[in-house]
């Protein structure tokens, strides 16, 4: 009777022994498994911060070169305004004359 007793005590320490290995390697693998998507969810997140890094970018550039756009319209409203304010016309073809000195513009 001694024997059976020390026999069932020795295999279910196995058992024990095996059961905790075998969740060891479940947690291990789990620990594993979080690590590679936690990993794949940063490297997304970089990707996606440099993408709009490169979209903030171009958006920046548009809006300089739509700024110099608009300063050369009011530019040219500007001198369009200050044309008409003094009654200037536009002339097709334009004689120069120089009369003492001093070159005439004269349209045509």
């Amino acid at each position: 009777m001694i024997s059976s007793v020390v026999l069932a005590k020795k295999y279910n320490y196995k058992d024990n022994q095996s059961l905790t290995i075998s969740i060891g390697l479940l947690l291990l693998l789990a620990l594993c498994f979080l690590y590679v998507v936690e990993s794949n969810s940063l490297m997304s997140r970089e990707r996606t911060v440099q993408t709009f890094q490169k979209d903030l970018a171009i958006a920046e550039e548009n809006v300089s070169q739509l700024e110099v756009q608009v300063a050369q319209s009011r530019f040219s409203q500007s001198v369009s305004e200050s044309a008409l304010v003094q009654r200037m016309v536009l002339a097709e073809r334009i004689h120069y004359l120089n009369l003492s000195d001093s070159a005439v513009a004269m349209a045509r």
